[in-house]
């Protein structure tokens, strides 16, 4: 059985740099062997900035 990351990700910024980041991150961990889960964190101020 396969041991089990969570990555938690910011992701709604205004560049590419943070897409491309959690992508080879994921990656990379994927490649050592772990189940990976990619988990979009959005806060509320920037969810609902009125």
């Amino acid at each position: 059985m396969k041991k089990k990351i969570g990555i938690i990700n910011h992701w709604m910024v205004n560049n590419y740099g943070v897409l491309y980041l959690a992508y080879a991150l994921e990656r990379k961990i994927r490649e050592m062997g772990y189940d990976v889960e990619t988990i979009s964190w959005l806060p509320d101020e920037v969810r609902r900035p009125w």
